[in-house]
């Protein structure tokens, strides 16, 4: 699923306007297993750390919990996380 939104820490946004897409790991009966996803860190972001977890908030009212398990350094940097509770 394609997204548009904030990462936030706490309430604090400390990455505006991202843009990403995450999917959403059911099993058989369609109960959730997880959701992963990435997204672009815009231009002059700085880079969240990688030991915290934090907020994806969609700009249609929806959230998830998530931590970062990786990030691509080359331009464009590109961040990949990893869901710690229901997706949004």
């Amino acid at each position: 699923m394609t997204f548009h939104g904030s990462v936030l820490r706490g309430n604090q946004v400390v990455v505006a306007n991202v843009d990403g897409d995450y999917d959403v790991t059911t099993n058989s009966p369609g109960s959730v297993l997880g959701w992963s996803g990435s997204f672009v860190l815009p231009v002059g972001a700085r880079i969240p750390s990688t030991v915290e977890q934090y907020t994806l908030a969609l700009d249609d009212g929806r959230s998830g919990s998530f931590i970062i398990s990786r990030v691509y350094t080359m331009y464009p940097i590109v961040v990949e996380f990893r869901g710690t509770g229901p997706p949004p």
